[in-house]
C-alpha cells in the first residue's frame, strides 16, 4: 500500500524474489520482497513519472545492482559496526510496527512520518472493530511463529474476509487492479530519460544499502543464535538484481533481503533455503487462487499480522551488551534506530 500499488505487485515480487534467492541469493535463510524503503522511493517514482516510468527505472535499478555485487562492493558490509548491525533489526521492526499501524488506523500523516503523536491520535480514533481485527489477526500470527506447522499468519488472512463480511465491518481493505498483471516492456513514452535515470540511481542506493545491510544483520542474527551459516552480500546483490530486473517486465516491485522475514527461519532453526521456496510456491498459489478477493483483506488483518513479525525483532537483549561498550558505540545504536 506504501507504494501505492496493487496488492498483486507485492505479491509478485515476493514470489520472484525469492525464487531468485533460492538458485542465485547469498543466504540460506533468506526471504525476499517488497521492503518499506523501496517501497516508499519506488512510490516517489511513481507520482513523478507514472508507473510506465517506475518499470523503466526499476530495470535500471535491478541492472545497477547485478554490477554492484559483480564487482564486489557488498563485501564491504561487513566492515559495518556490530552496534549498526544490532541496532538496524530493532529500527526494523519499530519501522514495521509504526508504519502498518499506522496504515491500518487510517493514519493521515505525511508519506515517511511516522511522528508518534499523530499515531495516537490516530488509535483515539479509531473503530473498535477495526482494533479487534488487528488483536486478533495479531495473536494468530504469534501462535504461528511459536508453533512451527500452525499458519497463524494464513489462517488469519483468510479468515478475515469472510469475518468482515458477516459482521458488515466498513474497514479500510487493499486496492488490486482490474486485471491481472500480465508480462510487458515497460515504456518511457514521451518522459524524458534523464529524469528518469536519476530516479533510478537513486532506487538503486536504496535496495542496495537495505540488502547488504539486512544480509549482515541476518549473519549476526544466526550467530547469536549459535547457526554457522555465512552470508555472500556479493551475491545476494546479484540475486536481487536478477529479481528485479525480472520484476520490471511484470510489473512489480523491487526486491530487497528482507531480515525481519528471514529472522523468522533463524528462530525456527531452519538453515536451508527451502522456507524461500515454499513461500515462492505458496504466494503464486494463494495469489492466482484469490486473486479476484484480494481488495477484500482489510488492512487490518495484515497489520495485525505485520505486528506479529515486527515485535520479535524489538528484542533488546541483544543491545545490552553496548552498555558495556563505548559511548560511541551506544551513539551508533541510537541513531541507526532512528535513522531507519
Amino acid at each position: 500500500s506504501l507504494a501505492q500499488a496493487p496488492a498483486s505487485a507485492g505479491i509478485l515480487s515476493a514470489v520472484v524474489g525469492s525464487l531468485f534467492c533460492v538458485f542465485m541469493g547469498g543466504t540460506r535463510t533468506g526471504l525476499a520482497g517488497p521492503g518499506l524503503v523501496g517501497a516508499l522511493v519506488a512510490s516517489g517514482i511513481a507520482a513523478r513519472h507514472g508507473f510506465a516510468g517506475l518499470g523503466v527505472a526499476i530495470a535500471i535499478a535491478g541492472a545497477l545492482q547485478i554490477l554492484t555485487g559483480a564487482l564486489g562492493l557488498g563485501r564491504f558490509a561487513r566492515l559495518l559496526p556490530l552496534a549498526v548491525l544490532r541496532a538496524c533489526v530493532m529500527g526494523t521492526g519499530v519501522a514495521l510496527l509504526l508504519w502498518h499501524v499506522m496504515q491500518a488506523l487510517e493514519a493521515n500523516a505525511p508519506q515517511g512520518e511516522l511522528a508518534s503523536g499523530v499515531l495516537i491520535a490516530t488509535v483515539a480514533g479509531t473503530s473498535r472493530e477495526g482494533l479487534a481485527m488487528m488483536a486478533v489477526a495479531g495473536l494468530l500470527g504469534y501462535l504461528g511463529h511459536k508453533v512451527p506447522r500452525f499458519p497463524g499468519a494464513l489462517i488469519a488472512i483468510v479468515l478475515s474476509v469472510p469475518a468482515a463480511q458477516l459482521l458488515g465491518l466498513q474497514l479500510p481493505t487493499l486496492q488490486e487492479a482490474t486485471g491481472f498483471p500480465m508480462p510487458h516492456v515497460p515504456d518511457l513514452g514521451e518522459q524524458g530519460l534523464g529524469s528518469v535515470v536519476r530516479s533510478a540511481v537513486a532506487l538503486w542506493g536504496a535496495m542496495t544499502l537495505v540488502t547488504v545491510v539486512n544480509t549482515a544483520a541476518l549473519e549476526q542474527l544466526q550467530l547469536e543464535a549459535g547457526q554457522s551459516a555465512r552470508t555472500q552480500p556479493d551475491q545476494e546483490l546479484i540475486g536481487h538484481g536478477l529479481a528485479t530486473l525480472a520484476l520490471a517486465f511484470l510489473q512489480g516491485l523491487p526486491s530487497t533481503q528482507l531480515v525481519a522475514r528471514s529472522a523468522l527461519g533463524v528462530r525456527l532453526e531452519l538453515p536451508s533455503r527451502r522456507p524461500a521456496l515454499i513461500q515462492a510456491i505458496v504466494l503464486l498459489g494463494v495469489g492466482v487462487a484469490a486473486w479476484s478477493s484480494l481488495h477484500l483483506i482489510p488492512l487490518a488483518a495484515l497489520t495485525g499480522v505485520a505486528v506479529a513479525v515486527a515485535v520479535p525483532l524489538l528484542d533488546p537483549r541483544p543491545l545490552r551488551a553496548l552498555k558495556h561498550a563505548s559511548s560511541l558505540e551506544a551513539g551508533i545504536a541510537a541513531s541507526t534506530i532512528a535513522t531507519i
